[in-house]
């Protein structure tokens, strides 16, 4: 009467200290989290490399304006703004960011003051709010992460030529 509950409960016995498919089993359930957190260093990679591009686009522009004659100039600080976004001064050259092709990125051109003891410095401050754009956008979406926006300020005295 209990011989086919013996029979059943030697074969989940068996099956229970089988080991084959283990490796596989453990990389399916691994697998996920890995590639999660590499696609999550990328996109933290690809944000610095975005920051950094549009830090050396803001300096450019800073120091032009810095060396002009005067920075509050139409012309000197859209010569700047174009500095700013692409690198370059006049043509077709593509954005420094991918984020500078969106119309919600701001660049924002003031001139100031610095006080330094009795001195007062003429200051040059550039100042940038593009939006991320990740490489692969469903996937910061779908944690909700798709909202960022880097912001980003360059101060230069103003030397003059």
């Amino acid at each position: 009467m209990y011989a086919w509950f013996a029979k059943i409960l030697s074969r989940l016995t068996a099956f229970a200290r089988d080991r084959r498919g283990v490796a596989a089993v453990e990389v399916a359930v691994v697998m996920p989290i890995f590639l999660l957190l590499f696609s999550g260093l990328i996109e933290v990679g690809r944000a610095y490399e975005q920051a950094n591009a549009i830090e050396k686009g803001l300096r450019a522009g800073a120091l032009y304006l810095a060396r002009t004659d005067d920075p509050a100039a139409a012309s000197a600080q859209a010569t700047a703004s174009e500095l700013v976004r692409t690198g370059r001064i006049g043509g077709d050259a593509p954005f420094l960011a991918p984020g500078w092709e969106q119309g919600n990125s701001v660049l924002d051109i003031t001139l100031g003051n610095f006080v330094l003891g009795e001195q007062n410095l003429a200051v040059i401050r550039i100042a940038a709010e593009v939006p991320f754009e990740p490489l692969v956008p469903g996937l910061a979406a779908s944690f909700g992460l798709d909202d960022y926006t880097i912001r980003l300020s360059h101060e230069q005295a103003y030397v003059g030529l």
